[in-house]
């Protein structure tokens, strides 16, 4: 028996050793690989003077990245697009930026479309300071959009949001790479939001705006809110299984599109007298 047990302990103790052993070779390579996870570390860019090009008309703005100047693994720069109303006596969609990124910025309209794109890679070596190791976030790159009429906002830069505010056009498109899509304060006849190019999640606020047509695809939302605001019909579609608070007074209508079979939707209703109607 003894002689069992010396032995039942020598291969645990081997094993416990390996073990070990395999976790410091682990963490070794996590380390080699991975910026210092309890560090994080936030610059922002100081705004300038706005720069406004004079460009032809569009009705389509597209932000992407520079090819020639991307950012690499680790580094993220963070940015908004802006919607605003057009000044008085101004008419067609301007775009505008702070002269502080004017050099990392390129654009040109084709057709009725704006290509803009941001030398992402430039930008966070610019403004990343001396940091060493650790998440490093180069925030405030924004682009400003005045608009007067209908527009689509196609924001493909992850971390790069959407915010109108303000506005009243007869209707808008938008759709942002893992960010959040805001309306505040505006009024839009029709607004759609789209489920960006690369399929990533996105968020979506209407805050005190009144908005006629609500078209919603809830595949690549990881949220969506509706505040102090009035929407005619709502209609929403989706692929997999979803979940939803609703109540009369965020839409008078909510149409459920399916895009398969196998697609559903849950509504929990907070003390509103209603009628469901299927179609």
């Amino acid at each position: 028996m003894k002689s069992t047990t010396k032995i039942v302990l020598g291969i645990l103790i081997v094993v416990f050793s390996l073990s070990i052993i395999f976790i410091a070779y682990v963490a070794s390579r996590y380390d080699s690989n991975y910026p210092d996870h309890g560090k994080v570390v936030n610059h922002q860019i100081p705004q300038g003077n706005m720069e406004a090009p004079d460009l032809p008309p569009f009705k389509v703005a597209c932000l992407t990245v520079d090819p020639d100047a991307s950012v690499q693994k680790w580094n993220w720069v963070g940015g908004t697009i802006f919607l605003k109303p057009s000044g008085t006596g101004d008419k067609g969609n301007k775009l505008s930026f702070s002269e502080n990124i004017s050099s990392f910025v390129s654009y040109n309209v084709e057709g009725d479309t704006l290509i803009i794109k941001l030398k992402h890679g430039d930008i966070y070596n610019a403004y990343r300071g001396s940091e060493g190791s650790g998440y490093i976030f180069v925030h405030g790159v924004d682009i400003n959009l005045a608009i007067d009429s209908d527009i689509e906002v196609i924001s493909n830069i992850p971390q790069f949001g959407v915010t109108a505010e303000d506005i009243a056009v007869n209707e808008a498109t938008i759709s942002a790479n893992n960010a959040e899509i805001k309306v505040l304060s505006s009024k839009i006849g029709v607004l759609n939001i789209v489920n960006p190019q690369n399929g990533s999640k996105q968020h979506a606020l209407i805050e005190r705006s009144e908005i006629g047509t609500y078209n919603l695809d809830l595949d690549n939302l990881y949220g969506w809110r509706v505040s102090e605001s009035k929407i005619g019909v709502e209609n929403l579609t989706g692929g997999g299984q979803h979940d939803i608070q609703q109540s009369k007074q965020e839409s008078t209508v909510v149409n459920w599109i399916p895009k398969s079979k196998d697609a559903s939707l849950k509504v929990q209703l907070f003390g509103d007298t209603v009628s469901i109607k299927f179609q």
